[in-house]
């Protein structure tokens, strides 16, 4: 399912969003160590 992730990043001063459904390809973001999965994308 199609589902938002938020987590703080250390070095950054807001948290970060992003979604668990965005293929890599069509997404620029960082990969992400999540909980339980390999898929989170940095929404930035």
């Amino acid at each position: 399912g199609e589902f938002l992730l938020c987590r703080q990043i250390s070095d950054r001063p807001t948290t970060t969003c992003y979604y668990r459904y965005i293929p890599p390809l069509l997404h620029s973001g960082t990969l992400f160590s999540v909980i339980a999965l390999d898929d989170g994308y940095d929404d930035v």
